[in-house]
């Protein structure tokens, strides 16, 4: 499945390069929320928003230098980084120090946010109850008996999507143990 969406993305990427604003709204989709998440590092939330909605327009500006979607990643986080970190220092200039910026792995959190990224995917791939269960449980954070009422469903339902959904998740992002993938969704929101 993984290898599914990645087609999705080099084909949207395609589309994007040569100008089509479909290729530009699948990718931005895909990539906002965890970039969202990468920017929160350095800054709040709504400035996180602000700089990923600012790299996408950058992004398209650029759009035709684009040749594969490595590329296209690599080049919107370090937009996304360097803006963090302008927008820092011009608003908050004593609070992130030198020795901090270079302290941040800037990698391993470029791996959280891809691991994130594939996450999410697989989540929105899953049936469409299944989903909203799993959605429910694991982002949300409510409980099995909340989301039993809120979905006018029985428990046991809602504990057999959950299970269903960590069977899905699993066969679809390989064999990552169901108990190490909730800890990673966890671990890296």
């Amino acid at each position: 499945m993984l290898k599914g969406m990645a087609a999705n993305e080099e084909s949207a990427l395609a589309a994007f390069t040569a100008g089509d604003e479909a290729g530009l709204a699948f990718l931005f989709r895909v990539y906002y929320p965890v970039l969202v998440v990468f920017a929160c590092k350095f800054t709040s939330k709504a400035i996180a928003e602000e700089i990923v909605n600012e790299a996408f327009y950058k992004i398209w500006e650029k759009r035709s230098m684009f040749n594969s979607l490595s590329h296209f990643r690599s080049y919107l986080y370090k937009i996304v980084y360097h803006d963090c970190l302008k927008a820092k220092q011009v608003a908050i200039p004593d609070e992130l120090p030198s020795e901090a910026i270079d302290a941040f792995d800037y990698n391993a959190e470029l791996i959280k946010s891809e691991t994130l990224r594939h996450l999410y995917q697989a989540i929105e791939s899953l049936p469409a109850q299944c989903k909203a269960v799993f959605t429910q449980l694991y982002v949300e954070g409510k409980t099995v008996r909340e989301t039993a009422d809120e979905m006018g469903i029985a428990v046991s339902t809602v504990k057999a999507q959950k299970a269903r959904g960590l069977v899905l998740l699993k066969a679809k992002l390989g064999t990552i143990e169901p108990g190490m993938l909730l800890l990673s969704f966890f671990l890296l929101r």
